[in-house]
């Protein structure tokens, strides 16, 4: 099982709800696959980390332990991706050999990168928003659905 850490949780009903996740995926905290986890005293799983003699927020230190493979991880990541702008402009549509869009060129930040269509998770966009291309840019959206 893959695990994941977070940001730790606001308010009242995010604590609860990470409780009982980490109650369901973890019933024995002793037999996480991690070498340091402790519960805090609100009774959250939280990791250990070996950054022992820094000055920093204590959420840092012990982060919050999650399984990869929930929900409610999902949906954090990508609430927290959504507000930090963890978005990419598309710049170019590669096509395969078939002459399908199967890949895209990216830019997140201040690289580019190539990743394939089906790797990417899609935002909300306005059909006007859409990305114009030399490439046939109709058999990218009627492929798309595939």
């Amino acid at each position: 099982m893959r695990l994941r850490t977070l940001m730790p949780p606001v308010s009242l009903l995010e604590k609860i709800l990470v409780s009982t996740v980490q109650r369901e995926c973890f019933p024995e905290p002793k037999n996480v696959p991690i070498i340091d986890v402790v519960k805090d005293n609100e009774g959250l799983l939280r990791v250990k980390t070996k950054i022992t003699e820094r000055k920093d927020d204590p959420c840092f230190l012990t982060p919050i332990l999650l399984p990869a493979n929930c929900a409610l991880t999902t949906r954090l990541v990508e609430y927290l991706h959504k507000s930090n702008c963890h978005a990419a402009k598309v710049l170019e549509l590669l096509p395969g050999r078939d002459g399908n869009i199967r890949t895209l060129k990216l830019k997140c930040g201040n690289a580019e990168i190539i990743r394939p269509v089906q790797r990417l998770f899609p935002l909300e966009i306005r059909p006007e928003e859409l990305p114009i291309a030399d490439v046939g840019m109709e058999g990218f959206l009627n492929h798309r659905a595939v």
